[in-house]
């Protein structure tokens, strides 16, 4: 619902994080509504939905627009696709989760465009580690590494986007918790 009385429609895509829901809307809008921890539903605020809310853009004057793919992170992320390939996220930036090479318990409010063209699909895997496909075939990621979950043989955080070697008939990614 956006109000007491009226349901969100034309949803093309749901995204679930722990607590937090995205909706991507045909007409290229999203919707966040939920548990806001980090600034994940990017209201420039760090206060709880409970109905769908239009995302804001980078100023926070307008709203995002122009989106093709969406992505709720376990761990309080959310990452927005535009259909000219940039990448914007917003959330908890601990552990260098959104890619734009901080590492810091404070939250990004409002969505921030990443250092990464051409995307065009996104996964938050295990909500640390966003799997980022480009429409050249290959794929980034950044975030955390305790466990080697970047799957690049280290346990090294990758603070940028790191390319990682996908098979190349791979056509998209799914998360889970500490593997992707």
């Amino acid at each position: 619902k956006i109000d007491e009385d009226t349901y969100l429609t034309n949803v093309k895509k749901i995204a679930i994080g722990l607590g937090n829901v995205l909706a991507l809307t045909n007409d290229g809008y999203v919707y966040a509504w939920g548990n806001n921890r980090g600034g994940s539903l990017g209201q420039n605020t760090y206060t709880n939905c409970i109905y769908a809310t239009k995302v804001k853009n980078s100023t926070g004057t307008e709203y995002l627009k122009d989106i093709i793919d969406i992505s709720a992170g376990e761990i309080a992320t959310s990452f927005f696709i535009k259909k000219t390939g940039e990448i914007y996220a917003c959330g908890w930036q601990e552990n260098y989760r959104l890619g734009n090479g901080v590492n810091s318990k404070s939250g990004v409010l409002l969505p921030i465009k990443l250092p990464i063209e051409q995307a065009i699909s996104v996964t938050a895997v295990q909500g640390n580690n966003p799997i980022i496909m480009l429409n050249n075939g290959k794929t980034y990621t950044v975030g955390e590494n305790y466990a080697g979950e970047l799957g690049d043989g280290t346990t090294t955080p990758a603070i940028q986007a790191k390319f990682i070697e996908i098979p190349k008939d791979v056509v998209a990614a799914s998360k889970s918790s500490y593997q992707s």
